[in-house]
This record gives C-alpha cells, structure tokens and sequence, in this order.
C-alpha cells in the first residue's frame, strides 16, 4: 500500500527535523516498524511517498532535532477500510494460447494462481480424451492494487485444437486447490469467489 506523508506550512519556520516515520503493525507492536529515517523539511513539505506493508495502520514521526523533538501520530484505518472490497470475484479465460484472470474488485493482498489446466480437444463434446493440454508454466500473480494479469502457455497456436474444456478448479499459492464456485477470503479481509467458464467451449486460435 502506497502511503504519502505531509508535514504543514505552519512547521516550515520552525525547527523540526529531521524526521523518522515509524509504523505499527495490526499485531499490536507498537512503533517497531521503521518507515524511513532522516526525512528532511524540505521533503515533507512537499510530500513523502513510501511504500508501506498492509497490516500497519498507523505510527508516528518523530522529529529528531536537538532543538524541537517532538512525535505526531498518524492513522490510515479509516483510510485503509474504505479500500478493502467485501467481495471480489476471480475468473479467468483461455484464448490464443494466453490465459487472462481478471478481479471484478482490486484487493490489498497479491495472490498467487500456480495451477490452472485447460484441457485442448480436436472435436465438439469434448467427450473423447484431450488431445492436448495447456498449463500455467510459472506462478501467476495478481498484485494488490491490480486487478488483471495474463500468462502465456506456451503452447503457441495449438494447431488443430478448435474446443477446450478448463479444469473445475485452480490452485492458489496460499490457498491450496479450489473449486470453481468457491471462495476463500484474503488477509485483508476480502472474500473471493472463483468463477469461471469450466464447460466444453470454441476455442479462439
């Protein structure tokens, strides 16, 4: 989660500074999260931008002059709980040898897709075995803020193959084996349904 920093025109005359950016985790430690260290005046007057973990919800700064040391507290709770989604849905779709999962919803977790097979057939039904099989050939992640990425297969243009049939479930790094139409929920609290097209389908070369 991307977090900026002001410090008010009121302090641009004063002492302070430099100054350090500490965080405190949901867990309840308090303050033992260093942001940055040593933000100058100049910086915070005109915004620092950090990069933060999702699970710290607030903290201090601290400003570490000999002359004006003082400690201000911020919070991002309100700020963090207006961003996280109750709900989200992952799909995905298989077309031209590329797969493309999509979130209706961007979440504040990355998650991590390592097995999603597509079976390819040469025939309608797909009743017969699968004459081919297209697979996920290194982890997929979606990254929090995101809500779309695509993995190439590999398997170029599948000559021959006009149907496929995806597999009724994926995996998920964290989350183990899924079942399409199930959920699982995301450490920021979001519940994601996987929701997909599992049936027989033309397949787009």
């Amino acid at each position: 989660m991307q977090v900026t920093f002001y410090l008010t025109e009121a302090s641009a005359n004063t002492a302070a500074g430099p100054f350090n950016i500490s965080g405190t985790t949901s867990g309840g430690a308090a303050n033992t999260v260093l942001i940055q260290a040593d933000v100058s005046k100049a910086v915070l007057l005109t915004g620092y931008t950090e990069e933060i973990a999702n699970n710290i919800t607030g903290g201090t700064v601290t400003s570490t002059d000999g002359t004006c040391n003082t400690t201000d507290t911020w919070s991002i709770d309100e700020l963090y709980t207006g961003l996280v989604p109750e709900t989200s849905i992952l799909s995905y779709t298989f077309s031209a040898g590329y797969y493309y999962f999509n979130l209706s919803e961007a979440l504040q977790d990355d998650i991590t897709i390592t097995i999603a097979n597509v079976d390819g057939h040469t025939s309608a039904g797909c009743g017969t075995a699968s004459e081919d099989q297209a697979s996920i050939q290194s982890p997929v992640t979606i990254t929090a803020g995101q809500n779309q990425a695509q993995h190439d297969s590999g398997v170029g243009g599948w000559a021959g193959i006009t149907y496929i049939n995806p597999a009724n479930s994926i995996t998920l790094l964290t989350f183990g084996n899924k079942a399409n139409g199930s959920t699982f929920t995301v450490e920021s609290g979001t519940v994601v349904t996987i929701t997909y097209d599992d049936s027989c389908q033309a397949y787009a070369q």
